[in-house]
């Protein structure tokens, strides 16, 4: 019987305990899953196996359900957070269970980000308040919760099955650039232009003036124009760069250069030769199926290829709809999910893993990478502490092998302390 091989006997099988054993079992740990509700059949496999459900078979390794998996729908749980040899836990089950707490309900309430369901107080932003989060509540918003979940439990299923072993996997690095302001001067409007030397003069920035001049008579290269120095810092080293370019039409929330600059339309190809390259949402798209549907049809007709990766940035995520929306425009990933002025985990876990809708109680197709930091997060630190941050949690994500995401702007690469915190974090990767 191959080694990669886990059964798993539990009494009745449903979306909600695939979902979520696919996603620790295989997604994390990369085992292969095979499932029984017959007795028989349980107790005859001669490898790795563990049964799930509210009692024991007699002897075997069991884990005991709190309940969750097997409900439908959402309400109000009251949740005690305890320690579980070191980690935080919650879901507590009786001492018959191999393990004090039901961890896989535990990852699944993460996961699904099923207090996102909840009823919550907006922030400012109109979005799911951090505040409001178990995570950020109970101090562990820096933790990967449900990968380390994973691979304690991997150390129980070894100690009772010796020759179980990992299937080998390796930790990335993903920096996502959003593009919202491919240029800060080159192919504005002429009233864009004007505005935005009469607001430099009311804040007496007299060298952006000048900059803007030198820039719109080819003198200078735009400041926000990185794409070439970020191709080169790429080609040296090994980890991943994605580029999301807006193409909503302008408006107060969505200040893009416009869609049909033919400088812009070339930018967006010509990254795309070098790049995994997607959409940037803009804030109506986010809302309004129909107009996420429009820049779709809009980026596509631009880049010339299908669109498979979107992200978003600035704008409250409008967590589930957005996400709903996506999945029936056909998205296949996405690199939305990350509080914006926060580092953490929102989902507690760095693997991606697929969107999971509540309200019809089925995995989607749609894969959510879950990134660990948005540069909107400087605005409440300094650079020294998110260095110092991101390179913690980094440690934590490989050793569960996962996925290390970064959300940031092509601007924010013309700052000097923003392109050390780049450096730093791609030199210590090398290591």
């Amino acid at each position: 019987m191959a080694n990669s091989q886990i059964l798993v006997f539990t009494p009745q099988l449903n979306s909600r305990i695939q979902y979520t054993f696919d996603h620790i079992l295989h997604q994390i740990l990369g085992f292969n899953l095979k499932y029984t509700h017959k007795i028989e059949e349980f107790v005859a496999f001669d490898g790795p196996k563990f049964s799930y459900g509210k009692s024991a078979l007699g002897g075997e390794l069991f884990i005991e359900e709190f309940g969750l998996l097997n409900e439908q729908g959402f309400e109000d749980i009251d949740i005690s957070v305890s320690d579980w040899g070191g980690l935080p836990c919650f879901f507590r089950v009786s001492e018959q269970s191999e393990v004090e707490f039901d961890f896989f309900s535990a990852s699944f309430y993460l996961i699904s980000r099923y207090e996102e369901y909840q009823p919550y107080v907006k922030d400012a932003d109109e979005g799911f308040p951090v505040e409001e989060s178990l995570a950020h509540q109970n101090d562990f918003l820096h933790l990967p919760l449900v990968d380390l979940y994973a691979h304690k439990f991997f150390k129980i299923l070894k100690n009772k099955f010796e020759t179980l072993t990992l299937p080998k996997k390796t930790s990335s690095t993903t920096i996502i650039f959003a593009v919202e302001t491919a240029y800060a001067y080159q192919e504005k409007s002429f009233f864009r232009q004007i505005g935005g030397v009469f607001y430099d003069l009311y804040q007496l920035k007299f060298n952006s003036i000048w900059d803007r001049i030198q820039v719109n008579f080819k003198f200078k290269k735009d400041p926000y124009n990185v794409f070439d120095k970020l191709r080169k810092l790429k080609n040296k080293n090994e980890y991943s760069f994605v580029f999301l370019f807006q193409v909503s039409d302008f408006s107060v929330k969505n200040r893009n250069i416009n869609h049909n600059k033919r400088e812009y339309q070339h930018l967006i190809k010509s990254v795309g030769d070098h790049f995994k390259t997607g959409l940037l949402l803009g804030y109506e798209a986010l809302k309004d199926i129909s107009i996420l549907s429009e820049e779709k049809d809009r980026w596509e007709e631009i880049s010339k290829i299908d669109l498979k990766i979107t992200g978003n940035k600035k704008f409250s995520l409008n967590f589930p709809d957005a996400y709903i929306n996506l999945g029936r425009l056909g998205v296949k990933q996405d690199y939305s999910l990350v509080y914006p002025k926060k580092i953490g985990f929102r989902a507690s876990t760095c693997t991606p893993f697929k969107f999971y809708d509540l309200d019809l109680e089925q995995a989607t197709p749609l894969v959510i990478h879950p990134c660990v930091f948005n540069s909107e997060a400087l605005q409440n630190t300094t650079i020294l502490e998110v260095k110092r941050n991101l390179l913690k949690i980094r440690k934590q994500i490989k050793k569960v092998k996962g996925e290390f995401n970064l959300l940031m702007e092509n601007s924010d690469y013309v700052t000097i302390e923003m392109k050390e915190l780049l450096n730093s974090i791609l030199k210590n990767e090398e290591k």
